[in-house]
């Protein structure tokens, strides 16, 4: 997939991501668009190229979303050479490996977020937030594999 419509495919995403995912959610909790972009640069290119992405996803997740500035600019660049490391171990060719590696993903991140002490628990439980936390891993694994098999089509088209 050429970098340029990858680009246009993220930005799109930040879109969505601020506009219209609010009206699609599950017992209040949106699945994460950013994560799906990150998946996807980790996946369908090289190292360095996914990093830059990862950094972009980051960015654009730090400063749309409400956690510390900053935080999603270090930590989606780490996940992506996570996916990297993996990729030689584990074939992502299968969706439902790649949805339930994407799922983990995000749970483990939210749970490690939750445990951070510069980084604020909220007014949430522990309960209710394992709850959310679990909610929005599956929804956003279960939203991966409706739209990875289409930015895979993408990356394996000879027409740009």
């Amino acid at each position: 997939m050429k970098k340029i419509i990858f680009i246009a495919l993220l930005l799109l995403a930040a879109l969505v991501q601020s506009a219209l995912i609010p009206y699609v959610s599950v017992f209040g909790v949106k699945p994460d668009l950013f994560w799906i972009m990150v998946m996807c640069a980790a996946l369908y290119f090289d190292a360095g190229t996914a990093v830059i992405f990862s950094l972009t996803c980051g960015l654009l997740k730090d400063c749309l979303g409400t956690s510390p500035f900053g935080v999603y600019i270090v930590l989606f660049p780490l996940w992506s050479i996570g996916i990297g490391c993996l990729s030689k171990r584990i074939s992502f060719d299968n969706m439902p490996v790649s949805s339930f590696v994407l799922g983990a993903m995000v749970f483990v991140n939210a749970v490690a977020l939750r445990f951070m002490p510069f980084i604020p628990d909220g007014p949430l439980s522990f309960t209710a937030f394992m709850r959310i936390g679990v909610i929005e891993s599956i929804y956003t694994a279960l939203v991966f594999a409706w739209i990875g098999p289409l930015v895979r089509r993408l990356a394996e088209s000879r027409r740009w």
